[in-house]
């Protein structure tokens, strides 16, 4: 961040200084490196002869102990060095703090030296007793003082105890805390008397004098002092106070200074915020805080320069200032704002390292006189205009090429699974952005570390290469991760009914690498340390679902690389599945299986094509069900050919904000293939993100877009597409408001389906509860609100009078995602209530539609 803060705040930070000179007295006192009275004041006596020591002060130790177990001694010389020692020596033993000073008048030390030892005794006891505890337990406080069992505390160390305490209460909010020490000489017991006083909690925080941003704002969605700048404790609901930050003095600094960067951050240089009143309440349980803001001029960028440095030795840089100022988001005119600069220079570090250039503060391992540095922009103010011209500021280094590319810690997973995603090869310039995509993409696999708590496992690390300043070794280190889960759950949503679930999930599996032995148990203990069917970057997918109205069982093997070639790979998916789901006029078993292979082209671009067959079986056929179910009754084999073709740009998954996703398919069974069924059925299918506007804690709103077209036809004979290869409208996934299959051609009142269909769906999501996990930046939404429009057409072909009988619902729905009750990314939940706007009489509606799905 550029170096613009203003120091005048400076004088609120003087008790903090002074509290910290108390702590830093206490802990001399507790190491007892004591002073000898004052030195200057013994100087002049060095040398002289010792002819008298008393003592004073000692009640509990006898003078003649004291005096027999120092070296100073009657007789001898005075020695400061000796004194010193003397003074520790007393402190350890004893548990004395010490003096020496001279006793004898002006000119009387010519015939001798007479001192006097002043003592203060810190009598020893057996331990420490709490009493007054509330807010923590006797163990806590023990831990968090870091006590040792065995040790014999004086009186000095139940003062800097209490110093302690009262230091930690405070900031948990007790403002009024008092810790008193009482010794029990009878029991050997030193007490600490802890008076808590109530916790305080901030029932208002007011501000006056600023005139650009208010206090706070409806959920966020303008900038605020309390929310946008990240203040810590603020006040709760009026309904919900126990829901209030807590008081701090120490903390109610700390937003201050939030407060102040937040405003200079957004070209306030000159701003400053200080405390105005403070006032509690009666019962002291709460405070009301106005703070005062002196916000000063807001500056406008007058000039925008690139000052760039070459490498060592070179005579001009390698880039030309112009270019890397076309990068540049930030324009002259403009007020200066921190987040556009930090935008710019991380532009201005993709460019170079793009380009062989790699960022020293990313890789410190290199030298720093040779390796790139994008520094804070230089700000040269003129307070009288309100402007400021920014000069970026880039020592260019040498550009630099991979030698080698080491990688350890993979003992179980095999060295091409971490090659293939790293995509970078010895002898070509290094690509720092490639760089760190391959780390991204090695992070999204799991097969390393543990993001539960904060580790990736994945640690990339340039080393220089001695007299080479154009070369580095890139080297990278893994920390292999248990890939196996085992999950149990149980899922609902108003189109499929209750099903649970049993899922065995295996990443990073290897079919090749099976257990040892012949005991099952050893088999199990194998598998848990990844040492049996672990390494090649496999992924093996078990999953078991009973339901009350859909029971599935299915497996997935999918083989990213089938042919080994390791750049440019083929990826092979098997699977299998049966499917038992009770209609409303007839039951449907399937079972069947496929192999597709596929190809990605770029990280946006896949192509993939493959072979499915399937068995189906419709029985239990109900009186009224409609001719398209008779027809189907009993089992038929289809055999078909499989292709898609997807493209993918989005800002990220899941949950994107903005970008794009498109997609085409093809199914074709011919009758050569020698299923029972002909018929052939293609679609695509376009999404698009577009964020609409960011609130004042950068999350985004989002205007979501959904076109989807499909169309089938049966051919070799087949008069109609296929009882489950048609094409249905309703329910939560396609067309809210109405029932799941509940729009579109009837026939007896039961949903016959259709061969073409158009689906397009328009909502607004916006955010309405987030918080920020530690590792991330972003803050990750809790709860989403939306309003959608959804609409839909079906019929047999598109001159189908039936197809022109559009459907069109409106309503709102909630996304939630309960965090910390199954692994990854939450919970979810979702809730919508539609109502139809155009239907027809035959249509089914449902208002409400509920999913929520534990484990899988």
């Amino acid at each position: 961040m550029p170096s613009f803060q203003v120091p005048s705040g400076f004088s609120r930070f003087l008790p903090l200084a002074a509290l910290a000179c108390c702590l830093l007295l206490s802990a001399a006192l507790w190491a007892q490196e004591a002073p000898v009275d004052k030195e200057e004041a013994l100087e002049p006596f060095v040398g002289r002869k010792i002819v008298q020591i008393d003592v004073s002060g000692a009640r509990r130790n006898r003078p003649e102990l004291l005096l027999s177990s120092i070296e100073t001694q009657k007789g001898r010389r005075l020695d400061l060095a000796t004194l010193r020692e003397d003074i520790r020596f007393l402190w350890s033993r004893f548990k004395i703090r010490a003096a020496f000073k001279v006793r004898n008048l002006p000119g009387d030390a010519e015939q001798g030296l007479r001192l006097l030892l002043a003592v203060e005794e810190f009598p020893s006891f057996r331990r420490i007793e709490f009493q007054g505890l509330s807010h923590f337990t006797d163990a806590q406080l023990r831990r968090l003082l870091e006590m040792d069992e065995g040790e014999s505390p004086t009186e000095l160390t139940g003062r800097h105890y209490a110093r302690l305490l009262e230091e930690r209460y405070r900031q948990d909010g007790y403002a009024f805390v008092v810790v008193r020490v009482l010794p029990d000489e009878r029991r050997g017991v030193l007490v600490l008397q802890i008076g808590e006083g109530p916790k305080v909690r901030i029932r208002s925080f007011d501000f006056v004098g600023n005139k650009s941003y208010p206090a706070t704002s409806f959920i966020g969605f303008r900038w605020n002092l309390l929310g946008s700048a990240g203040v810590r404790n603020k006040p709760g609901p009026s309904l919900l106070p126990f829901l209030a930050g807590i008081y701090s003095k120490d903390k109610l600094e700390e937003d201050f200074d939030r407060i102040e960067t937040w405003y200079r951050e957004r070209g306030f240089l000159d701003a400053i915020v200080e405390l105005r009143t403070l006032r509690f309440t009666k019962d002291r349980s709460g405070v009301h805080i106005v703070a005062r803001v002196h916000e000063g001029k807001r500056y406008k960028v007058s000039g925008i320069e690139v000052d760039i440095t070459p490498a060592k030795g070179g005579a001009k840089p390698a880039f030309d200032p112009e270019r890397l100022k076309k990068l540049l988001a930030l324009k002259v005119g403009e007020y200066l704002g921190q987040e556009v600069l930090d935008r710019d220079m991380d532009k201005i570090r993709e460019f170079y390292g793009k380009r062989g250039y790699p960022d020293w503060e990313r890789y410190r391992t290199l030298s720093r006189a040779n390796t790139l540095q994008v520094l804070d922009p230089s700000l040269v103010v003129d307070p009288e205009k309100g402007s400021v011209k920014v000069v970026y500021r880039v020592l260019e280094g040498q550009k630099k090429s991979i030698r080698f590319f080491d990688i350890t810690g993979n003992e179980l997973t095999r060295d091409h699974v971490i090659r293939r995603d790293m995509r970078v090869h010895p002898g070509e310039p290094l690509n720092e952005v490639e760089l760190e995509r391959g780390r991204k993409r090695l992070i999204s696999r799991q097969y390393f570390g543990d993001l539960s708590v904060g580790d990736p496992g994945v640690r990339l690390r340039l080393l220089p290469v001695e007299g080479r300043d154009d070369l580095v070794d890139l080297e990278l280190d893994v920390s292999e991760a248990s890939t196996g889960r085992i999950l149990f759950g149980a899922n609902f949503s108003t189109n499929a009914g209750f099903f649970a679930s049993v899922s065995y999930n295996k990443r990073n599996f290897d079919w090749t690498r099976p257990p040892t032995g012949i005991n099952p148990i050893d088999w199990f203990v194998q598998l848990i340390r990844n040492e049996a069917w672990h390494g090649a970057g496999q992924t093996l997918n078990l999953n078991l679902r009973p339901g009350t109205k859909v029971s599935q069982i299915d497996a997935t093997f999918y083989e990213p690389d089938v042919f080994g070639r390791q750049y440019e790979t083929i990826g092979m998916q098997l699977s299998g599945q049966r499917q038992l789901r009770g209609y409303r006029t007839y039951s449907g078993d399937t079972l069947g299986g496929s192999v597709i292979f596929d190809r990605r082209f770029g990280t946006d671009w896949k192509v993939s094509a493959g072979f499915r067959i399937e068995h189906v079986t419709v029985d239990q056929v109900r009186g009224d069900a409609p001719r398209i179910v008779w027809d189907a009754e009993g089992g038929t084999e289809m055999r078909s050919l499989l292709g898609r073709i997807s493209w993918a740009e989005l800002d990220r998954q899941p949950r994107p904000t903005s970008g794009a996703r498109a997609s085409a398919y093809v199914e074709y069974a011919p009758e050569w293939l020698g299923g029972q069924s002909s018929f052939y059925k293609v679609g695509a299918e376009l999404r698009t993100y577009i964020p609409v506007y960011e609130d004042s804690r950068r999350r985004r709103h989002v205007f979501n877009t959904k076109l989807r077209l499909d169309l089938g036809q049966g051919i070799d004979g087949s008069d109609d597409l296929y009882l489950s290869k048609r094409f249905y409208m309703g329910g939560q996934s396609n067309l809210r408001g109405f029932d799941y299959r509940g729009a579109g051609p009837t026939q007896f009142r039961n949903p016959v389906g259709g061969e073409v269909r158009f689906l397009g769906t328009a909502q607004y999501i916006f955010p309405i509860l987030s918080t920020r996990y530690e590792e991330r930046f972003e803050e990750t939404d809790i709860v989403r609100g939306l309003f959608f429009v959804d609409a839909g057409m079906l019929g047999d072909s598109f001159q189908d009078e039936q197809f022109k009988d559009i459907r069109v619902s409106t309503g709102i729905g909630f996304r939630f995602l309960v965090p910390g009750i199954i692994g990854g990314e939450g919970l979810p939940i979702n809730i919508d209530f539609g109502w139809p706007l155009r239907r027809e009489a035959s249509d089914k509606t449902k208002v409400f539609n509920f999913s929520i799905s534990f484990g899988s």
